[in-house]
């Protein structure tokens, strides 16, 4: 039995770079260190992708750790249906974040043997659009992103 995949010709909210562009309605890309972008695990609903952020905190020394956790189903048509849910779980010394981030994986029941994929965006919205083109979204133009 083979897989379906569809192809994100046009709009399509379900692609990575389309979830990941939500991310700024909840943490500014200002704010946002790195990422650690997980690669999709099928559920019953659909694809669950997670995401985790680790944002500069009040101290220099330490992150916030949140996440985006975005579960994906498609009708018949391939059409997405995105479920987001967005949660802070806590600040952590700099040096403590890759293992709390499997730490977080593990509390939500997602597979952590899955290795992610780690970007440094360091505030700075020319890393974070260099990020959406990689994913294969289109570059931001002036005033996106919620500015």
């Amino acid at each position: 039995m083979t897989s379906t995949r569809w192809a994100n010709i046009g709009d399509d909210p379900g692609a990575l770079h389309a979830l990941i562009e939500r991310i700024p309605e909840y943490a500014a890309i200002e704010t946002i260190d790195y990422l650690w972008l997980f690669p999709a695990r099928r559920v019953a609903l659909g694809d669950s992708i997670v995401v985790v952020i680790g944002a500069f905190d009040h101290d220099p020394e330490r992150r916030r750790v949140s996440t985006a956790h975005f579960t994906v189903a498609r009708n018949r048509k391939g059409a997405a249906t995105v479920t987001a849910t967005f949660a802070e779980h806590g600040s952590a010394p700099i040096a403590a974040v890759p293992r709390i981030v499997h730490g977080v994986l593990r509390r939500l029941g997602e597979d952590t043997q899955a290795e992610p994929r780690e970007a440094l965006i360091a505030g700075q919205l020319d890393r974070w659009d260099t990020l959406i083109v990689e994913l294969g979204g289109a570059p931001r133009v002036d005033g996106g992103y919620g500015d």
